[in-house]
């Protein structure tokens, strides 16, 4: 059985958790006694922990509020049973299953971007949360600006509230982070060790988790040692390229983004399928060793300028958004992760 991993407060962290414990803790936030509980909207990258502070923070708050309800769900979530709700025809009732909550924490709200009959749900669920005094959380991978098909009333409600950031951590956190990650697997690393790592991968604490579990992984079936030569080596396999297949490009990227293989694939125009899609592109064009014509013909298109377009755009992205700098990171360590046990 997987164990919880230990959560640290760090620096990059610190905003949003003490946010987040106040909030829970009963204290106005706003400094007005008369302001209900703020609506705290936490954004970060994939990665970056705002799950494992959430469960951490409501774990503890339980100790002390036995009897109290809390309401935990994902946007994916959400989505799905409003619109089984109103599939059969019960939309008028879907409110009021979530309104006995004192604390509703709704997760990867950018699931809910292209889905504007559940924003407006979400939205009058919001504004009777707020008529209640009820605590919300909400978290998401993107600061509210960088949404782009989010209602405008929705958003207004969204920055109504206490928007925190988390952000990658900087080499001191991974430094801690590494530590606590080998000290909970008994995964002798030293000092040198530790920054040597932490120098060499500013990733998430996530794919921070990747390379312990990696590590140890040659440690208990490889019987290797840590020692400076051996992860010279391992850091150059890590930030090595791979050539991998567009298949198997277009499978972990489905995984990762949660839409299927068959819609990458498809000619959807839905943003979530068409980001993910452009994204494997992308990697196919770095990764696979395949011209532009020959993905473009996986795809089941007559011409190379889509594959064109697709790396243009996600070199852009790349450039300005830390978000999908955290996706191209985490899908190359992926791919990777998923070319050992091909090959293991």
């Amino acid at each position: 059985m997987a164990t919880l991993e230990p959560f640290l407060k760090l620096p990059e962290n610190r905003l949003a958790f003490d946010a987040v414990h106040k909030l829970l803790a009963g204290e106005r936030i706003s400094g007005s006694q008369k302001t209900p509980p703020p609506l705290i909207y936490v954004h970060g990258p994939s990665g970056v922990g705002k799950s494992l502070m959430l469960r951490h923070l409501l774990k503890e708050w339980r100790k002390t509020h036995r009897g109290h309800t809390v309401d935990l769900l994902t946007a994916s979530d959400f989505v799905a049973r409003f619109a089984e709700a109103c599939d059969n025809k019960q939309a008028d009732t879907f409110e009021q299953s979530f309104l006995q909550s004192e604390t509703w924490v709704c997760e990867d709200l950018q699931a809910i971007e292209s889905r504007r009959p559940a924003q407006r749900m979400l939205t009058l669920l919001l504004d009777e949360f707020s008529r209640r005094g009820t605590n919300v959380v909400l978290t998401a991978d993107r600061s509210p600006g960088q949404f782009s098909s989010l209602e405008s009333r929705l958003l207004n409600r969204i920055r109504g509230g206490l928007v925190v950031p988390i952000r990658l951590p900087g080499k001191s956190s991974r430094i801690q982070l590494l530590q606590a990650f080998a000290q909970s697997r008994s995964l002798p690393l030293t000092e040198d060790s530790l920054a040597t790592l932490a120098t060499a991968l500013p990733v998430s604490p996530c794919e921070l988790k990747s390379v312990v579990n990696q590590l140890e992984h040659h440690v208990r079936t490889r019987k290797v040692t840590l020692d400076k030569g051996f992860l010279k080596r391992f850091l150059k396999e890590e930030t090595a390229g791979v050539k991998v297949s567009p298949k198997q490009i277009v499978n972990v990227a489905a995984a990762h983004f949660g839409v299927s293989p068959a819609q990458i694939l498809s000619t959807s125009r839905r943003q979530s399928v068409v980001e993910a899609r452009r994204c494997v592109m992308a990697l196919s064009a770095e990764l696979s060793g395949l011209s532009h014509t020959a993905i473009a013909k996986f795809f089941g298109r007559n011409n190379h300028s889509c594959v064109s377009q697709a790396c243009k755009e996600i070199k852009h992205r790349l450039t300005e958004e830390v978000a999908w700098r955290q996706h191209w990171s985490a899908l190359h360590r992926l791919l990777r992760i998923s070319d050992q046990r091909a090959t293991d």
